[in-house]
């Protein structure tokens, strides 16, 4: 059996305590990533553009934000867009980003959040521990997410084997290459000498 995520009439009739500790679990972790970013700020005020590795990491950082935040919302909008067409509702999407990347929505947010860390890297000396924990924990909460993203998926489309097919042979950020060809080895063993 399979780990759920809570249905909403659930959550509707949970504990307010139990909803307002993610709220404020969820905050803290939000702010302490953050941290990178208000204290390369900080620093930058103080001492000029930031030089050398910092200044290689802040761009990275950038770009990887504008990457992941990209890749997001065009992920929403592309299943937005199939699922509104008659007939997709009960489908799997599997246009776009959707037909390489089992969930690339989650996938472009963990990119933005580690581009957040990395564009902070240079104002990170006192709040270094903090962030790391702050990223940790948001991507724990994404792999969460994930996985009981998956769980529904897989609940609502098991019985589509070309979406079977595709969960064993990719995953968040694309194509397993590992399984893929760990299968192809099994399927003609003699191909791989």
């Amino acid at each position: 059996a399979s780990a759920r995520a809570p249905s909403r009439a659930a959550l509707a009739g949970s504990k307010p305590a139990a909803r307002a500790s993610v709220w404020v679990t969820c905050a803290a972790l939000y702010a302490a990533l953050l941290g990178p970013n208000l204290a390369a700020l900080r620093a930058g005020a103080a001492g000029g553009a930031p030089q050398g590795w910092a200044a290689t990491a802040a761009r990275t950082g950038i770009v990887l934000q504008a990457v992941g935040m990209a890749a997001e919302v065009a992920a929403d909008a592309q299943m937005c867009a199939f699922k509104s067409v008659p007939g997709n509702r009960s489908r799997r999407c599997d246009r776009g980003l959707w037909a390489v990347s089992t969930q690339p929505n989650y996938a472009g947010e963990v990119i933005f959040w580690v581009g957040n860390f990395l564009g902070g890297l240079r104002g990170l000396d006192f709040l270094r521990t903090i962030s790391v924990i702050g990223l940790a924990g948001i991507l724990a909460v994404l792999r969460f997410a994930a996985g009981s993203k998956a769980a529904r998926q897989a609940d609502r489309y098991g019985d589509d084997a070309e979406a079977v097919e595709f969960w064993m042979t990719h995953g968040m950020f694309g194509p397993n290459i590992s399984h893929i060809v760990r299968r192809r080895k099994m399927e003609d063993p003699d191909g791989w000498e």
